[in-house]
């Protein structure tokens, strides 16, 4: 699971592929980004993250703050 799709998450494409790594799902606070493909992979809203309790994030985002803000987030939705 992915968290940001942005600039940052878009640089990260070439060592997913690299790597074999497909996220299952991105997700943005954004809300005209939700129910869009993010290179090809759905993008939800966080609210939707509560049934992903067993997945790993990845939270893009080159801003200290920002990082740590997502951080609360999750962990206001019971996944983090």
């Amino acid at each position: 699971m992915i968290f940001g799709v942005r600039n940052t998450t878009s640089l990260y494409q070439k060592c997913f592929l690299k790597e074999n790594i497909r996220p299952k799902y991105y997700t943005d606070n954004n809300e005209s980004k939700w129910g869009k493909l993010f290179y090809n992979i759905p993008v939800l809203p966080p609210n939707e993250l509560k049934n992903e309790k067993d997945s790993l994030f990845l939270i893009c985002s080159a801003n200290r703050e920002t990082n740590d803000e997502i951080g609360m987030q999750l962990t206001d939705l019971g996944v983090y």
